[in-house]
């Protein structure tokens, strides 16, 4: 193709028209035609179309024009989704060649300490980059060799240096991360792993008299890494801290010197002080949803839990197969895998054992591609073959990252309800009477009814200068988003910012006989976010509630079936009952002919499912394999699973 018919594949969409015209004026400002066939221009010419550079005089001169100009420019953009989705596609990231992936100049790699055995069994001394990429249990014994051989004038520096290193290294190794590399991106890591190296940094700051706030610290952790984490969480305690954490988990529960229960439920029906004490008489708070919670668990046998535990049937059989086959990410090394279709398959294994990686960064491209679907993920892992993709119809992964959208997202636009509510008001006979339409109604064009001082937001933010930003209410509209004359619209009696402040449950109600809106609302409360206003900005949800906000967009579109669900921990940030009112949504999609994975450490979910995939045996190079697949019992008689010794003992975590 010319560049004229569509050579560059990354502007063919109509949405970069003008780049590609741009790019196309660049070409002929430096005498390239655009109607030849790539192919057939000069290599010079074709090298011109990616730099952006111009030939003979002026060719040290760089435009913001060619391809790589383009993508600089729109690297700048990378918070409109649709831009930050584009550059996802088209671009791959590279070794740096200079460095070799050290991050360090030349210079700072001629410095030299100690001796270090390289893969070929030689013996050399180690730059700052041969010790970024060792892990923390070959740092650890690298040091204390080093440390034998310090020059004497060095070694009053030298010793506080080495026992400060040691000290943060020993958080890490007690933590279960030794396998770790220092050079590992954080962004490499899985929830747990990244959880657990935050914590211990805490811990290796040696503060005292302080007043730690940590917010779910087991979210993430497998059941044997929780105890790992809570000993680092008492550690801090008994260095003189106060620390205040926001948890769920029976562990931490038990362990507090003090409970502080908030409730009775979510949203506005919560906000009230239950229970404030010993963790003992929590059980006994019949108003607290967490004590019933206790209660009901220490009122079981060791024999009633162990049968609930382990000889669960299976629920339903499988209506399909998807066998991945050679799958390689990280720490997953041609690894095949039969995932089941038409039910919840549950994928286990503690932290860091290759979960991630086998199903969002190899599963998940793998079926996309197959499927021809965009991919989301950054880093795609490899795969040899993918059988059964003729069974499944679309696929979908519903992670914790923040939703994509405008300020002014929300709720009801995720949901795509508000849609529905604007035609409502629309067709009432002051709308008409007026000529409103239902783009006046909206709050996201210019053209329609929206204020102009905050642009819809219902909030205005002040540049302090050197202070950070401060935001407050719109003075022109007072939070209402609207102007004057669109909330002389009523519906029902409410005006649409009225409708805006409503919570999922209250709008549920006020919509009655309007099944469409009701549909979608519904799928708010399936989730237990029904305490969630409409107009509430998504940016101020959390990682949890955007998991399931996305989960209840797939509900409300449960009529398209054959969907493939993928779910990494949707029971971060859940009470305990409140993952048995998530269980039932997984029952609702399963019903209508989707298909779950979910990635997850809580035991009810594992429990619940029809097929389960056990990784490890542990995190890191100890992982990355199939340990046991099949159901709960099958897991639970495996000797190597670690899943499998809290499966049979679920009241006993040593």
């Amino acid at each position: 193709l010319s560049l004229r018919a569509g050579a560059v594949a990354a502007f063919a969409d109509d949405r970069w028209k003008r780049e590609r015209e741009r790019l196309l004026r660049f070409a002929e400002s430096v005498g390239i035609s655009i109607d030849v066939a790539f192919q057939d221009l000069q290599e010079e010419q074709r090298q011109q179309i990616f730099s952006g550079e111009m030939s003979g005089k002026n060719s040290s001169a760089r435009t913001s024009d060619g391809l790589s100009g383009l993508f600089e420019r729109l690297e700048s953009r990378k918070q409109q989704t649709a831009v930050r989705e584009f550059l996802r596609q088209w671009r791959k990231i590279d070794q740096c060649k200079t460095c070799r992936g050290t991050r360090l100049s030349p210079d700072a790699l001629v410095v030299r300490i100690g001796n270090l055995t390289t893969s070929d069994g030689k013996s050399q001394p180690a730059s700052m980059g041969d010790v970024s990429a060792l892990t923390v249990d070959e740092l650890s014994h690298f040091l204390q060799e080093t440390s034998t051989n310090i020059p004497t004038e060095w070694s009053a520096v030298g010793a506080n240096i080495m026992s400060d290193i040691a000290e943060r290294l020993s958080f890490l190794k007690s933590a279960g991360l030794g396998y770790l590399p220092l050079n590992r991106e954080i962004a490499s890591l899985s929830r747990g792993e990244a959880q657990r190296v935050a914590m211990t940094s805490i811990a290796g700051a040696n503060l005292v008299n302080t007043l730690f706030v940590i917010d779910e610290p087991s979210a993430g952790l497998h059941p044997r890494d929780v105890v790992r984490v809570l000993s680092i969480v008492k550690s801090l305690r008994d260095r003189s801290n106060t620390v205040v954490v926001v948890e769920h988990e029976t562990e931490f529960l038990t362990a507090a010197d003090f409970v502080v229960d908030i409730g009775p439920a979510a949203g506005q029906q919560g906000g009230q002080l239950i229970y404030a004490g010993q963790p003992d008489g929590l059980a006994d708070i019949e108003t607290s949803a967490t004590g019933r919670w206790l209660k009901k668990e220490s009122t079981k046998s060791d024999s009633e839990a162990e049968f609930e535990s382990v000889n669960r049937p299976n629920r339903r059989p499988a209506s399909g197969w998807l066998r991945l086959r050679g799958a390689t990410c990280n720490s997953v090394r041609d690894c095949s895998v039969d995932v089941l279709l038409g039910g919840l398959c549950v994928v286990t294994g503690v932290s860091g054992a290759g979960k991630s990686s086998l199903i969002e960064n190899v599963l998940f491209p793998a079926v996309c591609q197959e499927l021809g679907q965009t991919c989301s993920i950054d880093h795609a892992g490899k795969y040899e073959t993918l059988l059964g993709i003729d069974q499944v119809r679309s696929v979908e992964l519903i992670d914790d990252l923040p939703l994509a959208g405008s300020r002014r997202s929300n709720p009801a636009t995720w949901l795509k309800v508000f849609d529905e509510i604007r035609r409502l008001f629309a067709e009432t006979e002051d709308a008409r009477n007026r000529n409103l339409t239902t783009s006046h109604f909206s709050f996201n064009t210019d053209s329609g009814g929206r204020c102009s001082k905050c642009e819809g937001t219902g909030r205005v933010e002040i540049d302090m200068q050197f202070l950070a930003d401060v935001s407050m209410t719109c003075p022109d509209c007072n939070g209402s988003r609207y102007l004057p004359h669109i909330l002389e619209v009523q519906w029902r009696a409410r005006t649409i910012a009225d409708v805006l402040a409503m919570t999922a449950a209250e709008a549920f109600s006020f919509f009655r006989g309007q099944s469409r809106i009701q549909k979608r609302l519904r799928s708010l409360k399936d989730v237990g976010l029904d305490y969630l206003t409409l107009g509430q900005p998504l940016a101020t949800l959390s990682g949890g509630e955007s998991q399931r906000l996305k989960l209840a967009a797939s509900l409300a579109t449960s009529s398209r079936t054959g969907s493939l669900l993928i779910m990494n921990e949707p029971t971060t940030g859940l009470h305990p009952l409140d993952v048995s009112r998530l269980l039932e949504c997984f029952e609702g999609l399963i019903s209508v002919g989707h298909s779950l994975v979910v990635i997850e450490h809580n035991l009810d979910v594992i429990r619940h499912a029809d097929h389960i995939i056990d990784m490890g045996p542990e995190a890191g190079p100890g992982g990355g394999r199939i340990v046991a697949t099949g159901s709960v019992a099958d897991i639970a008689a495996c000797p190597e699973s670690i899943t499998g010794r809290y499966l049979r003992k679920p009241a006993s975590h040593d």
